[in-house]
């Protein structure tokens, strides 16, 4: 991952300038009724926004009702960040939203097995919502993968912090790459060169692909309107 803090420099990144950084008022503006009164932190740089939240929930009571509202933490920049298996996510600054919600759900740790495809379908009605050109070609691959045309647009990455009888606390991290398409993939092709076919995985591609304007708010917006009536659920 790029450690720069920095936006990225150039002709196009001149034009796109306003869409480098969340405007959060333009933000607030979009989230429903219910996202609108979560808390959102957002962040220049952090290892990863799921250690950040599993650690401080970790830290909670552990008793249902103990988190009121789920916390959403964002950062244009995570130097640790991950994927399933350990696997590592690459993003350039500015290109990617990459955020994290941490939730007490009042459930044992058993009665969440449908928790993962919950938030993938959920996270693929927020992705549709955008005027995108061909929604339907925004699929789920089970159990973690969003796809745009085939191609990997969005990752999720579900931890338990800790679970009793009556409420688990998790934290839910999504990746949605925004822009940036063929860096990004020149940039997992060279990592990928020497590795067999097998462990490459699924091409990325970025939602600019299909949403030309596509800008960090916007997908922010969208993706959390969409998580909260499917954590109600």
């Amino acid at each position: 991952m790029n450690a720069s803090k920095t936006p990225p420099q150039g002709p196009a990144a001149a034009a796109n300038a306003a869409d480098w950084r969340i405007d959060r008022e333009r933000a607030v503006a979009l989230f429903g009724a219910h996202a609108h009164d979560w808390p959102i932190e957002i962040v220049e740089e952090t290892g990863s926004t799921n250690a950040d939240l599993m650690t401080r929930v970790k830290a909670l009571p552990r008793k249902a009702g103990v988190l009121p509202r789920p916390i959403v933490r964002v950062a244009y920049l995570q130097t640790a960040g991950r994927g399933r298996r350990g696997r590592a996510w690459y993003a350039e600054p500015g290109n990617a939203l990459l955020f994290s919600v941490a939730c007490v759900l009042p459930r044992p740790l058993e009665g969440l097995a449908g928790l993962s495809l919950a938030v993938g379908v959920a996270l693929v009605d927020g992705l549709r919502s955008l005027p995108v050109a061909g929604p339907g070609q925004i699929a789920l691959k089970w159990p973690n993968d969003v796809l745009l045309e085939g191609d990997k647009l969005a990752g999720i990455l579900i931890e338990t912090a800790w679970s009793t009888e009556s409420a688990s606390a998790v934290v839910i991290g999504i990746g949605t790459n925004v822009k940036g398409a063929d860096e990004l993939a020149a940039k997992i092709g060279a990592l990928n060169a020497d590795a067999p076919p097998q462990a490459r995985g699924t091409v990325p591609t970025a939602l600019q692909r299909a949403l030309p304007n596509a800008n960090l708010t916007d997908t922010l917006a969208a993706e959390l309107n969409a998580l909260e009536p499917a954590l109600q659920r």
